[in-house]
């Protein structure tokens, strides 16, 4: 009997050693990994600063707390934004040990160099991402295979007077990417959306919006598949200083994509969006020829549009020649739908530069020129 007792004491505390240095070592993994976050946010120009970093004391989890995180978006000091987060709390539980758990403050202040600032509250707001377990004994951290954001009652205020300027009613954000994808595998996908977008009732009174100055929804689905495709860290998305021109965007940005392009990179998008009477939905895919051409098809359906674009014409007389232009270029493409409805039905094509719309040619543009400035041929195989 004694020998027994000895012996579960013995493996009593033998567990409790391994299982205090495995919650060490995990509280160590999670400051590395926001160390190395921060180091790669200040090589994209960013200026980031933040507090004591504190661990957590529970055993059911392993856990940090950065205090007073400021980010200051690149730009220099009379460009950036700057966002102070007053804490973020990262863990891990012992049970998922490759899933992260972020516990994002409720309250986030953003300003400009001129010293206006808005507050962004949550009501609730929650991330989830799994990480591939080989980065961990590689100690890099900068890619997450998959997660989601989740978020309620948003209201983003003015940050003097406390005055409501937009309500988000809830938002939500899910990605999965696969770095070894083939030809045919999905390397990035990203879904997301939000309900209940509404101005303030001030404006909306003010200014005479129709549909009480609200969105009933906005969603989007991206695919990307193929070799090769490079996902960009948010940061470095974020801070580019690069001018919203789209030559200039192309020659920036076209170099880390030749190689997705040229292994047969493919990809689709899907938005739809629901404001007043307008219900409208838009998909489409893009491919590439064998001279790394675009080949992009499309539709756009929508009901509503007319009685969407009667509501917007009555916001004065600019508002009423925009939607007359409107609703002339959208008469061809018109259709009674079930119940005699009028709906918007367009197909678009486009390939070797000439943009179609049901069947019928509507705009032609030049080729598109790589970077390099020479003639991009994919292998020998066509597609």
């Amino acid at each position: 009997m004694f020998r027994f007792s000895r012996l579960a004491i013995a493996s009593t505390l033998l567990v409790v050693v391994l299982w205090a240095g495995l919650w060490w070592s995990a509280e160590n993994c999670l400051i590395d990994a926001f160390q190395q976050q921060v180091s790669w946010m200040r090589q994209d120009g960013w200026r980031v600063t933040h507090g004591p970093i504190t661990r957590g004391w529970s055993p059911l989890a392993a856990r940090i707390e950065i205090k007073d995180l400021a980010l200051h978006t690149p730009g220099g000091q009379r460009h950036s934004l700057a966002i102070d987060l007053p804490r973020l709390g990262v863990l891990i539980r012992p049970f998922s040990p490759f899933t992260i758990v972020t516990k994002l403050p409720r309250l986030w202040h953003i300003s400009t160099p001129d010293g206006i600032g808005i507050d962004l509250t949550f009501g609730s707001i929650t991330g989830l991402y799994h990480i591939d377990p080989s980065i961990v004994f590689s100690h890099s951290y900068k890619l997450a295979l998959s997660g989601k954001t989740a978020a309620s009652d948003i209201r983003i205020n003015s940050a003097s007077s406390n005055f409501l300027l937009l309500r988000i009613a809830s938002f939500h954000e899910y990605f999965r990417a696969n770095p070894a994808a083939g030809a045919n595998g999905t390397a990035y996908r990203l879904r997301g959306g939000m309900t209940g977008i509404a101005i303030s009732q001030f404006f909306v009174d003010l200014l005479h919006l129709p549909f009480d100055g609200s969105m009933r929804s906005l969603n989007c689905d991206l695919e990307m598949s193929g070799p090769n495709f490079t996902i960009p860290h948010p940061a470095s998305i974020l801070g580019q200083s690069v001018p919203l021109n789209p030559a200039i965007l192309w020659r920036e940005f076209a170099p880390q994509y030749k190689s997705w392009a040229v292994g047969g990179g493919h990809g689709s998008l899907s938005l739809s969006v629901a404001i007043g009477p307008l219900e409208a939905q838009v998909n489409g895919s893009v491919r590439f020829d064998r001279d790394l051409q675009p080949v992009a098809h499309g539709h756009i359906r929508a009901v509503g549009l007319g009685a969407f674009l009667a509501a917007i014409a009555t916001q004065g007389q600019l508002a009423e020649d925009l939607t007359s232009q409107l609703a002339t270029n959208a008469a061809p493409y018109m259709f009674k739908g079930a119940g005699g409805a009028q709906q918007l039905a367009v197909d678009f094509l486009f390939r070797k530069g000439v943009l179609s719309a049901n069947g019928a040619p509507v705009e032609t543009f030049p080729a598109l020129p790589w970077p390099n400035g020479q003639s991009a041929t994919t292998p020998d195989k066509a597609r």
